[in-house]
């Protein structure tokens, strides 16, 4: 029961010593907070400031905002004056440019021609082939559809005679009207190309007229753009430059360097700093309570079979 009896009388110490590190800790903490909310008290007094001070501060900063203004006026005028000369520039070179897009899209519409006519002048040809072909060869390839003929009347009429004959006759017959459609449809083909070949150099000044036009589309867009975005331009410049600073703008200055050359207003910045540290500190605070290491409270009797009564063994011995 003694050494029972030790063992919780150390463990209380240790709980004592880091309440006592805790209640330090928090006074220590309540009166630093004290001193600085008194002296915000302090801070918070209007303090008097120097006429010549504010004056000779709001001189330097007129100043500063003057050769601020210059400068801009100066950029604002380069940029002006540059953009007047891409204007120039533009406007004096419109002539030769439209010249420029005006060849572009007449060489463009030539090679569009001789591609055309070397397409129909190819198609004509092969069609011409064709039909050569088809009117050449028609004797052999009738002597082979005559034989499908005969093989596809005797399929039907096998056993001869007049059943037979009119079988074949059927079968030539749509043998000549197959070959007649295929015959007409060439020579239409024929016909049609050869017409579109004699009929195209016709339609040439027509495409030159379309692509003339196109280009003088093309080119006025792209002048009405060029000049929308220009007029925008200026516009803005135009405004940046006509602005000028107002008497209130120099109130504010005024206004501002006081509070600066007064310093901190309030509590003297406690609610900028001293409310953050002071939740950082209560944090750590109970962080640090938390994260202490308390002794398990051992509560066992002194047996003979017990670690507590070896313990006391060897002291005894």
């Amino acid at each position: 029961m003694k050494m029972t009896r030790t063992i919780h009388q150390t463990t209380d110490s240790e709980d004592i010593k880091s309440g006592g590190f805790l209640l330090l800790l928090s006074v220590a903490v309540i009166l630093s907070f004290t001193v600085v909310l008194w002296r915000a008290g302090w801070f918070s007094q209007n303090q008097r400031i120097d006429n010549g001070t504010v004056q000779e501060t709001v001189g330097y900063w007129v100043q500063v905002l003057g050769r601020f203004d210059q400068d801009r006026q100066a950029g604002l005028q380069q940029q002006w004056d540059r953009t007047v000369q891409q204007v120039t520039a533009f406007e004096t070179g419109q002539p030769g440019r439209l010249q420029e897009i005006l060849g572009q899209s007449i060489a463009h519409t030539a090679r569009m021609i001789l591609m055309e006519q070397e397409r129909l002048r190819a198609a004509v040809t092969d069609a011409k082939t064709e039909l050569e072909r088809f009117n050449r060869e028609r004797p052999a390839r009738w002597q082979e559809k005559l034989g499908g003929a005969v093989l596809a009347a005797y399929r039907r009429a096998p056993e001869g005679g007049p059943s037979f004959r009119a079988a074949l006759q059927r079968e030539t017959n749509r043998l000549r009207e197959m070959d007649k459609r295929l015959s007409r449809r060439l020579s239409a083909t024929l016909a049609v190309l050869t017409d579109r070949q004699a009929e195209f150099p016709n339609a040439i000044p027509g495409m030159y007229g379309e692509a003339i036009q196109s280009a003088h589309r093309s080119a006025r867009m792209f002048d009405e753009s060029h000049r929308e975005r220009t007029r925008r331009i200026l516009t803005g410049l135009n405004a940046d430059l006509s602005w000028q600073r107002r008497p209130e703008d120099y109130i504010q200055m005024v206004g501002v360097v006081r509070e600066i050359l007064a310093g901190f207003r309030g509590v003297g910045g406690f609610a900028e700093y001293g409310w953050p540290a002071l939740a950082g500190v209560l944090v750590a605070m109970g962080w640090l309570g938390s994260t202490i290491p308390k002794s398990p409270i051992v509560d066992m009797p002194a047996t003979s079979g017990g670690p507590v009564a070896d313990l006391s063994k060897r002291k005894a011995a």
